[in-house]
């Protein structure tokens, strides 16, 4: 049986110089913010190169990191400049060529859990390459859970993600908010229409959605079942969307406490789905500052905390 060579210690070493050299062409401000951050991801990245490909590898994963080393360093330049004249000019509080690029940093996490034999979560990323697409739609973020207990919940998931995907920038209309509406409703009659197809009485393929858009200083976001957003601004988390759960709605009427929630008989009961007919989607929209960081995520993040903190982005 033959086994990969463990990771040259030279090439990690040397490849961690040469990026932290790199980074110096950074302003100095972000450097101060983002360097520990990013040399950290970077160790990571390097490591599990080596171990997965070899140098050739490495070879490739550095001209990525080039790439995107260049592009980002110009835009921080360019956003510090900006900075900088609106500070000479008085315009602080003022909208002044706010966010003609848009800078994320992109992280997401699934695990398959303990209960289930197949993992029914499914994310979706896009950040689209085209410069005039992304600062005319901006960038997608998607995360379903497909229903336990609903036939294939893992097929509905991924179903629902690559429809919004396709259907939010097929698009053209110029309000964002009631184009990410449309491609979650457009997308939720397909789902509906396989399920009618199948013929299925009893059970139907079931999932949650919450979907992103983030564009220049704003969040479109969108929402069917449990799944979350949080938005995490200077520390503090904010949870933006409202379960659609029978517990929730419970604590929200008085009627029980989050306590029971906790160990209530129908607290894994949700009351909106997509994959029924005509659901109802939940619409929030929020203001995006530089370093800010939104969470999409599961209730298998959240747990049974009925209103508690995947997928995140920082911008």
């Amino acid at each position: 049986m033959s086994t990969t060579p463990p990771p040259s210690p030279w090439l990690l070493t040397s490849s961690e110089r040469l990026y932290r050299s790199l980074l110096q062409l950074y302003p100095r401000d972000f450097r101060r913010t983002y360097q520990r951050e990013m040399l950290i991801t970077f160790h990571s990245y390097v490591s599990d190169t080596l171990q997965a490909a070899g140098p050739g590898g490495l070879l490739r994963m550095w001209s990525l990191v080039l790439y995107d080393l260049l592009t980002t360093t110009f835009v921080e330049h360019y956003r510090s400049a900006i900075q900088a004249i609106r500070q000479l000019s008085g315009l602080e509080q003022e909208s002044f060529m706010t966010n003609l690029l848009l800078h994320l940093d992109v992280g997401a996490q699934t695990d398959i859990g303990q209960k289930r034999l197949t993992n029914e979560d499914s994310m979706l990323s896009v950040l689209p390459s085209d410069p005039d697409i992304m600062q005319q739609r901006g960038a997608l973020f998607i995360v379903a859970d497909g229903l336990g207990g609903h036939a294939k919940g893992e097929e509905a998931s991924k179903l629902i993600t690559e429809e919004v995907n396709i259907l939010y920038y097929a698009n053209q209309g110029p309000d964002l908010n009631t184009t990410l509406l449309h491609a979650v409703e457009q997308a939720n009659r397909i789902l509906v229409e396989q399920n009618t197809s199948e013929g299925r009485t009893v059970e139907i393929m079931g999932t949650t959605c919450i979907a992103a858009v983030l564009h220049n200083e704003t969040a479109y976001i969108a929402n069917v079942g449990d799944s979350r957003a949080y938005l995490i601004h200077e520390g503090e988390i904010k949870q933006v969307t409202l379960d659609h759960s029978f517990v929730v709605e419970q604590i929200r009427e008085g009627k029980i406490t989050p306590e029971e929630a906790k160990t209530h008989p129908q607290r894994n009961v949700i009351t909106r789905c997509m994959g029924v007919p005509e659901v109802a989607v939940d619409l929030f929209t929020e203001h995006i500052s530089h370093g800010d960081t939104l969470v999409l995520c599961s209730d298998g993040i959240t747990g049974n905390e009925p209103e508690s903190p995947v997928h995140s982005w920082q911008g």
